[in-house]
């Protein structure tokens, strides 16, 4: 599951360049929200402006109705339809922000996002133009959310790969001076070895000379 988390910061991120598909509700609609990935083993997220990633649920087949919950208070609110599409009962703010579904697989393959927002009713200008600012930062918040996200398992995968290749380092520096501590010991082995033989070429020199009488 934890892989699969961060396939889908990395994944999202990637695309958060490319939007969402916008959505407008009315409070206490029923809401439904296909998955363009695939039909079967599909995982569904939420991602709220003022919060962290939120798994609601994962289908397993295109035919199967019950989903496994992450938290079973969302059977209240979230329910699976046919081609893993996701239902929404009676939405309400708490159910605002941008829906996803994974595709399980090698690697997972990731849906455009669709963001769910109130349908304005107001005529007025003012409304209006108060309302887009809110759902602009909205989205600014999402995909800045979403890239520190990416910057913090970056440098989560970063610090590991630093540390592997530190002990690489490490061990390779000790096994070449172990070798050349062990080539030291066999030249002073070798040089002791010579010398007690040079000592006795020389006492036989020595003898030899003193054999002959001076004249």
């Amino acid at each position: 599951m934890k892989i699969l988390h961060l396939h889908f910061y990395l994944l999202v991120c990637c695309g958060a360049a490319e939007g969402f598909t916008e959505k407008s509700v009315d409070l206490g609609q029923n809401v439904t929200l296909k998955c363009e990935v695939s039909l079967r083993d599909v995982y569904w997220y939420l991602v709220k402006p003022s919060e962290s990633l939120v798994f609601i649920f994962r289908s397993f087949s295109r035919k199967s109705l019950t989903p496994v919950y992450s938290n079973t208070t969302f059977s209240k609110t979230f329910s699976l339809q046919y081609n893993s599409s996701l239902f929404i009962h009676n939405i309400s703010t708490n159910e605002l922000g941008v829906y996803y579904c994974i595709q399980t697989g090698s690697p997972p393959d990731i849906s455009r996002g669709i963001r769910l927002s109130i349908r304005s009713h107001s005529a007025a200008n003012q409304t209006f133009k108060i309302e887009a600012p809110q759902n602009q930062t909205a989205d600014e918040d999402i995909e800045i959310r979403l890239w520190r996200n990416l910057f913090i398992i970056s440098g989560m995968m970063n610090g590991v790969l630093l540390i592997a290749v530190t002990v690489s380092i490490v061990v390779c520096c000790g096994k070449t001076k172990s070798i050349n501590f062990d080539v030291g010991l066999q030249e002073i082995s070798g040089s002791q070895s010579r010398l007690p033989n040079a000592h006795n070429d020389s006492n036989t020199v020595v003898e030899f000379i003193s054999s002959h009488p001076v004249v």
